[in-house]
């Protein structure tokens, strides 16, 4: 066997490497697909910034503030030190909010100090004033509507990862997709180039750049 015959035959052994062109009927079916799910990311988002803004009117409650700061020990004050001693927690210069369940072990226990006791007292009712409110004002259910709000807007961009982008504009949309993980803003990347130190991820983000500056223009 000769030289030129192995050659061919080896030739012919090897796979195409390089996927075949989508035709131009296939491009734009995929490129329907995205522009739908994008539109429907878009509708998501303008819902969950909607409950969103709803959670975070409810949270502002000045009643809810006040029970926060009473709720709030500082080891500067001499009670509230004596109390988050008592809990087993190390100084720290920061103030610590107790959470619920360190109030029902704080009440479980026993001081000799009537102020101390007294602290303790009005700590607990700080708590259930919090609690009353959460009912009252159905914060912790404002909460939950915003968080399956934003889970439908991830479930979005993951089927948007999936779906192969065939055109320029398709890949635009990817690219707002990207955008609103990291900054819940189709348009912004804030900081992207920050956080890669190698220059193949530097350069990854110089495409999406030059993506976003065309989405710009």
């Amino acid at each position: 066997m000769n030289m030129i015959t192995t050659t061919a035959i080896a030739t012919a052994a090897i796979p195409t490497v390089a996927p075949a062109m989508p035709s131009p009927e296939s491009a734009r079916r995929t490129d329907n697909k995205l522009e739908k799910l994008f539109r429907r990311l878009e509708l998501a988002h303008a819902r969950a910034q909607e409950l969103g803004d709803q959670a975070r009117r409810l949270d502002d409650d000045p009643r809810k503030a006040a029970c926060k700061a009473t709720l709030s020990l500082c080891w500067s004050r001499e009670l509230d030190a004596v109390i988050l001693q008592r809990l087993g927690w190390e100084e720290e210069g920061d103030d610590i909010s107790l959470n619920p369940s360190a109030l029902r072990r704080l009440q479980s226990l026993r001081f000799k100090r009537h102020d101390v006791e007294d602290r303790v007292t009005e700590l607990v009712a700080a708590q259930d004033e919090l609690d009353a409110l959460d009912l009252e004002l159905g914060i912790t259910a404002a909460d939950k509507r915003y968080e399956d709000a934003l889970e439908v807007c991830h479930r979005l961009v993951d089927q948007i990862k999936d779906v192969p982008a065939t055109t320029l504009e398709g890949l635009k949309i990817k690219v707002k997709a990207l955008c609103w993980c990291r900054t819940n803003d189709f348009g912004q990347i804030d900081q992207f180039e920050d956080d890669c130190e190698t220059t193949d991820l530097k350069l990854a983000v110089s495409v999406v750049s030059d993506l976003l500056a065309m989405n710009a223009a």
